[in-house]
């Protein structure tokens, strides 16, 4: 939502991780922090959360909030997302958006929720390794978007950016293992 944002910023890394850049922080949740980012973007945001954001009279579109079913934490984290951003002015639908795993990250080919970018928002989580080219490429370099030529790609936000694309590649080929933690320090 950050319209000033230029610098995509990756905290995939559990701290205590051999590369984790400790420089990396989260964002607290703010309602008016988020709706001062919708006004910079545009949005009016002042009757929220009685109504969505609008911008040249027509309402935000509502986002599709996707997770796995059958695991009652992550249905319940999807309902405070929901209840956040419905605070900034956000409409989240989350019905019907509880799919089985082999739905939800399904290949391509498959028709997977995530790889055919049939969602807006996901809540899932990854298992994390010791080794940062596992952590990142798959999920993050541009050759792994899912399309009909690569089904199997799990760079589900279909991100694609050259400079990040050159960490990556640097950092899977650099055997010097200081160098290599710090090209992933700069990745995130």
């Amino acid at each position: 939502l950050n319209s000033q944002c230029s610098t995509l910023t990756l905290n995939d890394l559990e701290p205590g991780l051999p590369d984790a850049n400790p420089n990396v922080k989260g964002f607290a949740f703010s309602t008016s922090a988020a709706q001062n980012d919708m006004k910079a973007s545009g949005w009016d945001c002042s009757k929220a959360p009685a109504t969505p954001c609008t911008k040249g009279g027509q309402p935000f579109p509502t986002l599709q909030l996707v997770t796995t079913s059958g695991n009652a934490l992550r249905q319940n984290t999807i309902q405070v997302i929901q209840q956040d951003l419905a605070k900034v002015g956000i409409p989240v639908n989350i019905d019907g958006n509880l799919y089985p795993a082999g739905t939800l990250f399904g290949d391509f080919a498959s028709g997977g929720i995530l790889a055919n970018g049939k969602y807006d928002l996901a809540e899932f989580a990854y298992v994390l390794g010791l080794d940062s080219d596992g952590n990142f490429y798959g999920g993050y370099h541009s050759s792994q978007i899912p399309t009909t030529a690569n089904p199997a790609g799990s760079n589900y936000q279909h991100i694609s950016d050259s400079k990040l694309d050159q960490l990556l590649q640097s950092g899977r080929t650099t055997l010097d293992t200081a160098k290599r933690s710090t090209i992933y320090k700069n990745v995130q």
